[in-house]
């Protein structure tokens, strides 16, 4: 008998992207699994066989109507390492431009907003960014050391 049981779910990518002055935009939305409202960076499920940056850019655009123009690739990481859910894809995207406007669902009521680089832990702390993905990119982004790495300086 197996006793450990899996939980299948798409694919998805995060996106922690920062505009020109620094500003990191979020998404405030209702979660509905929280029950609250909450920020959350823009996030959005792979297609089959999709390419995550593909989706990661597509989605930054739908769900906000920014582009980037760098964008760089912090990781996959599955969900539960036991019952496995789904992986996720960390991305950070650089040099924000607004093209469009975000595309519009009935049910989700969001606003964009962006944050200081300062004010993005503090948000994680004080439970107003309660999602993990979004909480694990966020402390990803802004640790110096992990940028330090991510950039290729091995010397540390």
């Amino acid at each position: 008998m197996n006793d450990f049981y899996g939980i299948k779910l798409p694919e998805y990518a995060i996106i922690y992207a920062k505009d020109n002055d620094g500003k990191i935009l979020f998404v405030r939305q209702y979660q509905h699994a929280l029950g609250s409202v909450s920020l959350i960076l823009p996030t959005g499920s792979l297609e089959e066989g999709e390419q995550p940056l593909k989706a990661a850019r597509q989605e930054l655009l739908e769900e906000t109507g920014y582009t980037a123009g760098i964008w760089q690739s912090v990781g996959s990481f599955v969900v539960d390492g036991n019952k496995g859910c789904t992986k996720s894809h960390f991305f950070i995207a650089k040099g924000l431009r607004k093209v469009a406007e975000p595309v519009v669902d009935d049910m989700e009521e969001s606003k964009i907003v962006f944050v200081s680089d300062e004010s993005v832990i503090r948000s994680v702390l004080g439970g107003e960014i309660s999602t993990l993905a979004s909480a694990s990119l966020a402390a990803i982004a802004t640790n110096p050391y992990m940028l330090t790495l991510l950039n290729g300086d091995t010397k540390r």
